[in-house]
């Protein structure tokens, strides 16, 4: 079993999902996918994950398409840098901002002194070859069609969560 991560986000489960059975299909499905912390215990699975925040899903096309180099090029960031400080696009500004403020629901600019960018750089390198078979789509958990898989459903703090994409439009009834 694997275990490592690509990038930071609030309220990732990633600690948890090593706690819960493997899964029984070769294909895994995240409807609310974040950081993918169980889909990344399986990378070699068919994976295939669903968020309704384009940031998550801007950062996850990025890492799919990514190779190694194209994840060691990025810059080193220290406490007090600004992503914007450097030529980064979209993508990469989203992926280092979860990275330097880690635990956030939103990507930051700049570093934290909790800023993690460096150690997940190596990691994320060394890892994203793993993923390349993934798929992403920035699609509500209610559009999904239900096929056969392993289901890892982790929905948003109901209470906490006021800090998610989406979260005044969620039904946490219906769900």
């Amino acid at each position: 079993m694997e275990d490592y991560k690509m990038f930071s986000y609030y309220g990732t489960k990633k600690r948890l999902a090593r706690l819960y059975p493997a899964p029984l299909y070769d294909t895994i499905i995240e409807p609310f996918a974040g950081a993918a912390g169980y889909s990344l215990l399986y990378p070699h699975k068919n994976v295939i994950l669903y968020d309704t925040n384009p940031k998550i899903c801007s950062i996850w096309e990025y890492l799919i398409k990514s190779s190694k180099d194209d994840i060691l090029n990025l810059p080193d960031i220290k406490q007090g840098q600004k992503v914007t400080d450097f030529n980064l696009n979209k993508d990469q500004q989203y992926l280092i901002g979860f990275c330097i403020n880690p635990g956030s629901a939103n990507p930051k600019i700049t570093a934290s002194q909790r800023t993690s960018w460096n150690r997940y750089k190596i990691n994320i390198a060394n890892s994203v070859h793993k993923i390349k078979h993934w798929k992403i789509f920035n699609m509500s958990y209610e559009n999904i069609h239900n096929i056969e898989a392993t289901w890892y459903i982790d929905p948003p703090y109901q209470k906490v969560g006021k800090y998610y994409f989406g979260y005044n439009q969620m039904n946490y009834t219906k769900l």
